[in-house]
């Protein structure tokens, strides 16, 4: 009976496809890196980015940070931020625009985040020399 039964458990994991294979996860990480460059303003979640994957949302986690050394929200956040460097020393957008324009859901958020990142405030930032 034993027998059966592992020959049957056996056929059941050899014919079951899965949907992405281990080696597919390059893949899998670089379509999620192209979604969140293109989409980073939107309100994207790493719930919403691990159903487009199929995976839950900790398989999802683990595979990204193996892959690119980030978690998708720390990937997403640096984004966003190098994207408000660039628009604070090449536009004459305000802070609260570029705040909202790069995804921050207000601006006290996009203030905190940048100064964390980087040490000094939006403005103090775009006052800075040889940035």
């Amino acid at each position: 009976m034993s027998k059966y039964l592992n020959d049957i458990l056996t056929a059941f994991h050899l014919y079951t496809p899965n949907s992405v294979l281990p080696r597919d996860y390059i893949n899998v990480v670089e379509e999620t890196i192209s979604y969140i460059n293109k989409n980073f303003a939107r309100n994207i979640n790493v719930e919403h980015l691990a159903e487009r994957t199929g995976f839950s949302p900790y398989h999802f986690i683990r595979i990204f940070k193996k892959e690119t050394g980030l978690t998708p929200y720390e990937y997403i956040v640096n984004v966003r931020i190098n994207t408000a460097k660039y628009l604070l020393r090449n536009s004459r957008l305000s802070v609260k625009d570029i705040c909202y324009s790069t995804g921050f859901s207000s601006e006290s958020v996009f203030c905190s985040a940048f100064k964390r990142r980087l040490g000094v405030t939006p403005t103090e930032y775009r006052t800075m020399k040889g940035n």
